[in-house]
C-alpha cells in the first residue's frame, strides 16, 4: 500500500511540471491574400498564395496576440478534394518571431510550431485551423479570418 501511495506521487511530480508547461492556444487572424494561377479549369486547379495579416489573441495569451502574420503556401483542387499546406511567420513588435507549417483543405486543417526566436525560442506546440471568409472587397482580393486553436509548451 505505501510503494502504491509513492508511486502515486512520484507520477504526479513528474507529471506536474509537463502540464504547467503546456499554453492554451486560441487566437484570430485577420488576412488579406494575394493570387499566383499556375493552373485551372474544371479538373484541377493550383496555385500559390501569400497571406498578410495581423493576429489576435481570445484569451489574453501573449501568443499568436498583436503579431503581424505572413503566410505563403500551395492550394491544389483536384475534383471536389481540396489541399492546402505552407509556411506563416509571425512577427512580434519586440521583433521576436515564430514560425508555423500547416496543411489542410478548404476551410480547415492542422498546424504545429517549428521554430521560435528570443523569448520564443524552443518553443513547441500544435493545433488546428478554421477560415471563414467574408465578402472580398474588389474583385481581385481575397479577405478571410482564422480560428486558431491549441497548445504550445516553452522550454523551462
Amino acid at each position: 500500500m505505501k510503494r502504491i501511495i509513492l508511486t502515486a506521487i512520484a507520477i504526479v511530480l513528474i507529471c506536474a511540471p509537463i502540464a504547467q508547461a503546456e499554453n492554451p492556444v486560441d487566437a484570430t487572424a485577420y488576412v488579406s491574400m494575394d493570387m499566383a494561377m499556375v493552373h485551372a479549369d474544371a479538373e484541377a486547379m493550383v496555385m500559390s498564395y501569400d497571406i498578410k495579416g495581423l493576429v489576435l489573441s481570445n484569451n489574453g495569451s501573449e501568443i499568436f496576440n498583436n503579431a503581424s502574420e505572413r503566410c505563403v503556401g500551395l492550394f491544389l483542387r483536384v475534383g471536389t478534394e481540396i489541399y492546402q499546406n505552407g509556411y506563416c511567420k509571425y512577427l512580434y513588435p519586440n521583433k521576436d518571431y515564430i514560425i508555423l507549417e500547416y496543411n489542410g483543405h478548404a476551410d480547415d486543417g492542422k498546424w504545429k510550431l517549428v521554430f521560435g526566436s528570443g523569448k520564443w525560442k524552443g518553443i513547441k506546440g500544435s493545433g488546428t485551423y478554421n477560415v471563414m471568409r467574408v465578402q472580398p472587397i474588389t474583385p481581385d482580393s481575397t479577405q478571410h479570418y482564422r480560428m486558431i486553436k491549441g497548445s504550445y509548451e516553452l522550454p523551462e
